[in-house]
C-alpha cells in the first residue's frame, strides 16, 4: 500500500499481526502515504474490497487511509462463517459491522462488480484483496468447519485448486465488468501475490513463503 519495505513502517516490524494485545496498539496510519491517500488527494474515489490486516484498532482502519470499503479484519478469515478466531462476526462495511451469507471469494467479486457498475463522477481506484487461497483450506461448496478441530489446516490439493479456480473466475468476472462498462481504454490493472505459495502450491523453481527470504533458481540452458 505504501511502496515501502515493510520494515520501514512500525507495523511491518510486527508482522504478522495475530490479534494479541500488543498487536492492538500498532497499525498503518496516514503518516505513511499510501497509493490510496495519494490518489484520493488527486481527486480519485478510492475503494477497498477484501482483506485488511494492517491494524486492529479503529484508528488503524481502512477508512483512515481514505478507503471506502467492504472488508474484514482477520488474516485467517473463514470463507463461510465470516468470523474471527474468537468466533465473532468480522465483516464490515466502512466501520459498520454487517452480516453476509455466502462464499467469501464470491462476496468480494459481487461487491467489486457493484462498485464498478455504480455511477462515478471521478476516476476511481479499486483494490480487491482476496484471501483465497489462504488458510483455511475451504473450497466452494464445502460445509463450514467446526471451530477448533483443526480441519481447516489439513486440506488437500483438490481443495486448494478449487479455491484458486474460484478466485480466477472472480477476477475474470471483474475484468469482464470493466469491459462491459466501457472502461477498457481508461484503466490500468495490476495483479500481485501475497506471500508466495502455501503447502499445496506448485511454485516451480521458486521457494519460500511468509517471513522467509525465499530463493530463486535460474536455469541456464545451452542450445
Amino acid at each position: 500500500m505504501t511502496g515501502r519495505y515493510p520494515a520501514r513502517t512500525p507495523i511491518g516490524l510486527m508482522e504478522p499481526l495475530r490479534g494479541a494485545h500488543k498487536d492492538s496498539i500498532i497499525g498503518l496510519t496516514p503518516e505513511y502515504p499510501s497509493i490510496a491517500t495519494l490518489l484520493h488527494k488527486s481527486g480519485y474515489e478510492t475503494y477497498l474490497v477484501g482483506k485488511w490486516h494492517l491494524g486492529y484498532g479503529p484508528q488503524y482502519g481502512p477508512n483512515k487511509m481514505a478507503l471506502i470499503i467492504f472488508w474484514f479484519q482477520c488474516g485467517r478469515h473463514r470463507l463461510y462463517s465470516h468470523t474471527n478466531r474468537k468466533g465473532e462476526p468480522d465483516l464490515y462495511e466502512n466501520e459498520r459491522s454487517v452480516t453476509k451469507e455466502g462464499y467469501l471469494t464470491d462476496i468480494w467479486m459481487d461487491k467489486s462488480v457493484e462498485i464498478i457498475k455504480q455511477k462515478h463522477s471521478k476516476p476511481f481506484f479499486l483494490s480487491v484483496m482476496f484471501n483465497a487461497p489462504h488458510w483455511p483450506i475451504q473450497a466452494p461448496g464445502d460445509k463450514p468447519y467446526p471451530r477448533g478441530n483443526g480441519l481447516e489446516y489439513r486440506g488437500n490439493q483438490r481443495k486448494y485448486a478449487a479455491m484458486v479456480k474460484s478466485m480466477d473466475e472472480a477476477i475474470g468476472k471483474i475484468m469482464q465488468t470493466i469491459e462491459d462498462e466501457k472502461y477498457c481504454q481508461q484503466y490500468h490493472c495490476y495483479f500481485t501475490s501475497d506471500n508466495g505459495g502455501e503447502a499445496f502450491a506448485d511454485m516451480g523453481p521458486y521457494t519460500g513463503g511468509k517471513n522467509s527470504y525465499g530463493k530463486v533458481v535460474f536455469v541456464n540452458r545451452h542450445l
